[in-house]
């Protein structure tokens, strides 16, 4: 340094102020950048956080709103009375003896202690076995709906007990549809084989053709037990269900509002209902199935593969009971 004129050196500390100013300042500048950034961050999270919180009380404050104009119906508040006192007058209608309701009893005792509680336990063993309150749901008219609802739905013998004896009157024809998105560019029809992947093996939509996108299946279906649900498992699964209720990726549709978001921006979800719930102007495209389109044609000569009848149900004694119940009926069908 002594060597160098009093030039170089004023010009080696002026870069060396440069140089460490420049540093402080980028360092001030990291510091306030990444603070800013932060809060920015914060800022746009707590928006979306008071967002998503106000979705949900409005949601719910329409359903208390829809409960309460229920309640207050006359119609629903007479069916309702209606309902339970048919559900108190069962028994006797169905003229039980004593002897029959022990035999009821015993019955599905023995079922849910032999089939049932196997089931159950295979299914999650951490279920404390003693605390299953097994004899208090076997009472009156519960046990006789028990009864004819394993004798209907559950591979299980169940004896003949006195029943009421349905008459059944078909009406029409309900379609189940499956949709996608109208973002979607590479399925406009699917054959059942490729359904059955969609709703069963296939992780991706690559998974059943290599073609298309290698993006995650996102699906949305019936709640589990919903006749669309149990229809569809029967025609597309084989009756599995169980693969429909464990499927991952998988939504349970309520009032479809989250359903219709997500297909507005997802071209990768994928739906099957009734075709009663279907908006028209939502962002959906129904697919054809074995290229048969959905309408009257392929409805009428049973060419669509996915529909299911509807009936009108009633009972041998109110048709012979109640003449308003077969004018009502003539009505309906004529």
């Amino acid at each position: 340094m002594k060597n160098l004129k009093l030039r170089a050196k004023i010009l080696l500390i002026l870069l060396f102020s440069s140089i460490v100013s420049a540093g402080i300042v980028g360092v001030v500048s990291l510091t306030l950048g990444t603070k800013t950034l932060k809060e920015e961050s914060f800022n746009k999270l707590t928006a979306i956080r008071e967002m998503k919180a106000n979705q949900i009380e409005n949601y719910f404050q329409e359903i208390f709103n829809q409960l309460l104009s229920l309640s207050e119906s006359r119609t629903v508040v007479e069916a309702t009375i209606d309902f339970r006192k048919g559900f108190d007058n069962l028994q006797s209608e169905l003229d039980y003896s004593h002897e029959d309701l022990n035999r009821i009893d015993s019955v599905l005792f023995d079922y849910y202690q032999t089939q049932f509680i196997e089931q159950l336990l295979n299914r999650d063993s951490s279920i404390n076995y003693f605390s299953i309150p097994i004899i208090d749901m076997l009472k009156g008219q519960e046990s006789w709906l028990n009864v004819t609802f394993l004798d209907s739905s559950v591979n299980t013998s169940m004896p003949e007990f006195p029943r009421l004896h349905p008459v059944t009157f078909r009406i029409g024809t309900d379609a189940i549809i499956v949709v996608v998105s109208e973002n979607n560019d590479f399925i406009s029809n699917l054959s059942m084989d490729e359904l059955r992947k969609v709703f069963s093996s296939a992780i991706k939509w690559s998974d059943i053709h290599p073609e298309w996108p290698d993006q995650e299946i996102e699906r949305f279906i019936p709640d589990v037990g919903s006749g669309s649900f149990n229809r569809f498992s029967e025609i597309v699964l084989g009756g599995e269900s169980q693969k429909l209720s464990a499927l991952p990726n998988a939504t349970i549709i309520k009032d479809g509002t989250v359903m219709k978001k997500e297909m507005l921006n997802d071209p990768y979800t994928i739906a099957f209902f009734s075709y009663n719930y279907f908006d028209r102007n939502a962002n959906q495209r129904i697919v054809h199935l074995d290229g048969r389109a959905l309408n009257n044609t392929t409805i009428r000569n049973n060419q669509y593969p996915l529909t299911r009848p509807l009936y009108l149900v009633t009972t041998e004694e109110k048709l012979r009971t109640n003449q308003a119940i077969p004018l009502f009926i003539n009505f309906f069908l004529n």
